[in-house]
C-alpha cells in the first residue's frame, strides 16, 4: 500500500514534522511512504529522514535556489482551494494547487494524509481516485477559533 503524507514543510522543525516522521518511519516496515512537502525553504530538512521514505517537495521558496518559485507568476495569486480561513492561507498561490493537483494526478497513493485543515481541503480535492483520504490536525482546540472549526467541519 502506497502512504502519502501532504505537509506543510518537512523541511522545519515542529511537532507536526515530528510526528508525521514518527508515524511515516513506523508505516515504512510495510508499506511505500511519501511524504508530499508543499514547500522547501531549506536545502536539507532538519530532522533526519528514513532512507525508505521518498520526500516530495512541490514549491521551492529558497531566495538563492534555482529552482525557486518565488518569482513564478501563479505565485503571486491567491490560492482557489486552500481555504481562505486557514492561518496559513497567505503562503498558498494558485501555483501551489497547481503542484499538488499535479503530483497526485501522477500519484498512484492508496491513502493521502492531510496534516492540516487546508491541506486536508487540498488532499479532498487532488487525492487519486479511490483512495482513502485523512485529515489531522496538529493545533490544540483552544488555538482553533470555534467559526474556523465549524468551517472545517462544512468543507470536509
Amino acid at each position: 500500500m502506497k502512504i502519502s503524507f501532504l505537509i506543510h514543510t518537512v523541511y522545519g522543525i515542529g511537532g507536526t514534522i515530528r510526528t508525521t516522521l514518527n508515524l511515516a518511519e513506523e508505516l515504512a516496515d510495510r508499506h511505500e511512504i511519501e511524504i508530499v512537502s508543499a514547500f522547501r525553504h531549506r536545502a536539507i530538512p532538519l530532522f533526519d529522514i528514513d532512507p525508505r521514505i521518498t520526500v516530495v517537495p512541490l514549491v521551492d521558496t529558497r531566495p538563492k535556489s534555482p529552482e525557486s518559485a518565488r518569482k513564478h507568476p501563479l505565485h503571486q495569486r491567491p490560492s482557489e482551494v486552500f481555504p481562505r480561513f486557514e492561518a496559513r492561507y497567505q503562503e498558498y498561490s494558485e501555483l501551489t494547487d497547481q503542484r499538488v493537483r499535479d503530483h497526485y494526478e501522477a500519484s498512484d497513493a492508496d491513502v493521502v494524509i492531510g496534516t492540516r485543515p487546508g491541506l486536508v481541503a487540498y488532499a479532498a480535492e487532488f487525492a487519486p481516485r479511490g483512495a482513502v483520504v485523512i485529515g489531522q490536525e496538529h493545533m490544540t482546540h483552544t488555538i482553533t477559533s470555534r467559526s474556523s472549526a465549524r468551517r472545517c467541519g462544512r468543507i470536509f
